[in-house]
């Protein structure tokens, strides 16, 4: 704040010496000091506060069945309203992992939609387990404050298979997207972590490919294997409206000159695996809420060096999912903020280059 203060006194001073030069020269550094006074108040937001209630209910999950031995939170709770027990979510930070394998599934007002995802899911885990009792996993769902909560489809399916495979954690407010991995993710047990989308747009299956790929490039516990749909770029163009595609490629240039991500094609992919220490040090430090917070998730990896590659997976565009205007010019403005605050030094990234 006294650097800002000095640096806002500097440019006043300058303006003034300009006007009594000449009134013109005094424009540059009258924009300048614009500039610094509007930027902090477009793009330094601060999160809304949550009241220890709403703390409380976000850091607790509703158990089934045999419930683990796990209290980083104090005692076990009772919610007498619903007469279900409540248990504290784990810690990333704080824990090791209990399971191979977390996924996180952030979701919205996806009623509809997310039982049939969690099917697919379920199976398809469940059956790998069988085969390999080592490949254990849990799939976390979170609630980002959804119209309608979200208990009602995914509780009876936390009876059927228990705590330990699927849990729900409701968030008190809608946090964006971005708030919502990133709380999932703090609460994983997995040695690996995935994010994953509600719509179904990949299944499952595909997250063999991500596998392969992270084993492949894991560097000293750390690596991230990302879905890309950067190959069906060529077909879709084809199809696409030429403003689309205009929109596209400027998106794409926003993204490696603002947003400060190099050398990947498909950054906004809601499918992406890590491992627990790339996890831990990329999650710790996340700001964005909204949609661009993928741009930041790997502008700080590149910046940690940690390996990433591209994996082309197979995608489904869903029903309910295309970005409106509203949605693009919030993520430009959050690419942007992306930009101003680590540059200006308010966001900064403390943890050491993975190769040091």
């Amino acid at each position: 704040m006294v650097t800002e203060l000095w640096t806002r006194l500097g440019l006043g001073l300058v303006c003034v010496a300009a006007w009594m030069i000449h009134p013109f020269s005094a424009i540059l550094p009258g924009v300048m000091l614009a500039l610094w006074t509007l930027l902090p108040i477009l793009f330094d937001i601060p999160e809304t506060p949550l009241s220890p209630e709403q703390l409380d209910s976000e850091a607790h999950f509703i158990f089934h069945g045999e419930p683990k031995q796990h209290f980083s939170h104090g005692e076990q709770k009772q919610n007498f309203r619903h007469g279900e027990q409540r248990q504290p979510f784990p810690s990333l930070m704080n824990d090791k992992a209990e399971v191979e394998l977390s996924v996180v599934v952030p979701a919205y007002n996806e009623l509809e939609r997310l039982p049939a995802m969690l099917a697919e899911s379920i199976e398809f885990l469940s059956g790998r387990e069988a085969n390999d009792p080592s490949r254990t996993w849990e799939i976390i769902v979170v609630d980002d404050g959804s119209r309608v909560s979200l208990d009602r489809v995914v509780l009876p399916i936390v009876e059927q298979y228990g705590s330990s495979k699927l849990r729900l954690m409701t968030l008190a407010i809608n946090q964006g997207k971005g708030g919502a991995v990133r709380k999932g993710v703090l609460a994983a047990r997995g040695r690996y972590i995935y994010m994953a989308d509600a719509d179904s747009a990949a299944k499952m299956s595909q997250l063999y490919k991500l596998e392969e790929c992270l084993k492949s490039l894991e560097k000293n516990g750390h690596g991230i294997a990302i879905g890309s749909r950067g190959h069906l770029e060529t077909e879709s163009v084809a199809q696409r409206k030429w403003y689309r595609t205009l929109l596209m490629w400027g998106f794409h240039a926003l993204v490696q000159y603002v947003g400060g991500v190099y050398g990947i094609r498909d950054t906004q992919c809601g499918y992406k695996l890590f491992t627990r220490n790339s996890a831990k040090q990329v999650f710790s430090h996340l700001h964005v809420r909204r949609w661009a917070f993928d741009v930041e998730v790997l502008r700080l990896a590149q910046s940690f060096q940690i390996p990433i590659q591209e994996v082309g997976i197979v995608w489904h565009d869903a029903d309910g999912s295309k970005m409106n205007l509203s949605g693009m010019l919030n993520m430009a403005h959050d690419l942007f903020r992306i930009r101003y605050m680590y540059t200006t030094g308010r966001w900064k990234s403390q943890n050491k280059k993975i190769s040091s």
